[in-house]
């Protein structure tokens, strides 16, 4: 049986789920060398807290100091973590070498220090986009939204590039079996490209369309996955507002 050379959605959430974990590690630290110390530095002292009775009172009491200290880790400790291991010869963080994975140009070279910087921040995308840009594939080779964007892949290790990579035709980072048809790993639309505005498809680069020559020329997968994140997000506020407006007070 053929294995695809993409690392699948179950491997790299298990190496996140590792990476949470190291990354939690020297906040665990500080706070026992804080506790050590008898507390010189305490949660409370960096706003005036209150026990938030309302959203409003928490957005003005309690809210700045927990976004002082998510940023403070994610900018002090979580950033230079993914992006120098990344860019490092290991390729990946302690996560993905646990699960045999790593991160990749589109030819298999290893990244740049910039272009994991690129790819770290870029994860903002696809986590204010209800974590749908980690879900869905934007091309056939499952690339993240943050993947496609700082040209990257994932891939298990081990992988041998070539100008023929297997396809994966599933827009969805995972299968569901019942619900999608199987993938055809012999597949490939390498070079399929789709316009945003006329439908056009042809084989191609670029960014204007040859037929209408708007701006909105991507390949066939970046545009499945576009469209299923807007028909996701859509269903998602849909059912919001609908909640809102017959089940809420």
């Amino acid at each position: 049986m053929h294995t695809l050379p993409y690392a699948s959605f179950s491997r790299r959430a298990s190496a996140r789920l590792i990476d949470l974990c190291v990354v939690l590690v020297p906040c665990c630290v500080f706070y026992l060398i804080d506790r050590a110390l008898g507390c010189p530095l305490k949660y409370t002292s960096l706003f005036s807290w209150k026990h938030p009775e309302s959203a409003t009172m928490f957005m003005s009491d309690d809210f700045p100091g927990v976004f002082i200290i998510f940023v403070s880790i994610k900018l002090l400790i979580a950033y230079p973590y993914f992006a120098l291991m990344e860019s490092s010869r290991w390729q990946g963080t302690i996560g993905k070498q646990v699960m045999q994975i790593k991160v990749t140009d589109l030819k298999g070279n290893p990244i740049t220090f910039a272009r994991a910087t690129g790819r770290y921040f870029l994860k903002i995308i696809s986590s204010v986009e209800f974590m749908l840009g980690y879900l869905i594939s934007f091309s056939d080779q499952r690339q993240t939204i943050h993947d496609y964007l700082s040209q990257v892949l994932v891939v298990r290790k081990g992988t041998i590039f070539s100008d023929s990579m297997p396809g994966v035709p599933s827009g969805v980072m995972f299968d569901v079996s019942f619900l999608l048809p199987r993938r055809d790993t012999t597949r490939r639309e390498s070079g399929w490209y789709e316009c945003v505005w006329c439908n056009y498809r042809a084989i191609g680069t670029g960014r204007n369309c040859p037929n209408c020559g708007r701006l909105g020329w991507v390949p066939s997968g970046v545009l499945r996955g576009m469209l299923l994140m807007a028909g996701l997000i859509f269903t998602l506020i849909g059912c919001a507002l609908a909640y809102l407006t017959f089940l809420g007070d």
